[in-house]
């Protein structure tokens, strides 16, 4: 089953397909709804009326598998699940793109390079990279096509209270969303907000039960407390997709423990 998106998912998929709309040149009608000729203009021959009316390509729906795709390869990362990872950078890889706009080629191209080795990876630190550049590859479309990623909504948080396992793990959750639109949308303000997330967690080992959690576990907890500092000080896009490689191959680690 897909799991169901978190609020910040939803609106950046919003958010990417708004920008794809906007990029698809809109049809000129006349009042009889077809398409308005130019004054003088030559008649079109057979291939360029057939150019002129076939379909634009359908850029919303490119968008919303590719988003699927590489949110699943994420996801399934920071489980520990290679395999499952590797399946959806796999998808992702073979997508066809023929049909996109000419701008968008290059960008996607690119994701689907980065997919490709996701795809190959023979361990989890590998495939994270990779998908971390996925979402670069994302982000630099993203900034091609003119898309504000200033107005992604930031993602609904746990309200303060005791500090159980659950509670960490819903704002590792939305950290790991924020800290992904920062580099998708992209988004400084995002990429802020999911470090501080990270920086401002509790010392303190979260609860299960009456019982805290065992000292290997705690000491996971901490490492992904301590990528929010190294987050807040990173400015380029190449430290932040490396920090983001590092935050996946720590939750796929910390997941590893909690099964045992």
């Amino acid at each position: 089953m897909k799991p169901e998106p978190s609020l910040i998912q939803t609106n950046l998929l919003l958010l990417a397909l708004s920008g794809c709309a906007a990029s698809a040149p809109p049809a000129v009608e006349s009042g009889g709804g077809e398409p308005a000729a130019s004054a003088g203009a030559e008649p079109a021959s057979g291939a360029e009326t057939a150019a002129t009316q076939a379909p634009a390509p359908d850029t919303a729906a490119h968008m919303r598998v590719s988003f699927w795709s590489a949110i699943g390869a994420r996801d399934a990362l920071i489980q520990g699940d290679l395999e499952g990872a590797k399946r959806f950078s796999d998808g992702l890889s073979k997508q066809d793109f023929s049909a996109l706009p000419g701008n968008w080629k290059r960008q996607a191209g690119e994701m689907q390079k980065h997919a490709s080795e996701a795809a190959m990876a023979g361990d989890i630190a590998e495939a994270a990279d990779s998908v971390a550049r996925v979402a670069v590859a994302c982000g630099r479309c993203h900034q091609q096509q003119s898309t504000d990623g200033g107005k992604v909504l930031a993602a609904s948080r746990p309200t303060a209270g005791t500090e159980t396992v659950a509670r960490r793990m819903a704002r590792h959750e939305a950290a790991a969303d924020d800290l992904w639109v920062g580099l998708v949308a992209p988004s400084d303000e995002a990429w802020k907000q999911g470090a501080l997330t990270l920086r401002d967690l509790s010392p303190e080992p979260p609860t299960e039960g009456d019982q805290s959690v065992d000292t290997n576990f705690t000491a996971e907890l901490n490492a992904i407390k301590a990528l929010g500092l190294r987050a807040l000080s990173a400015a380029s896009i190449e430290e932040r997709a490396q920090l983001y490689a590092d935050y996946l191959e720590r939750c796929a680690s910390c997941h590893s423990v909690a099964r045992r």
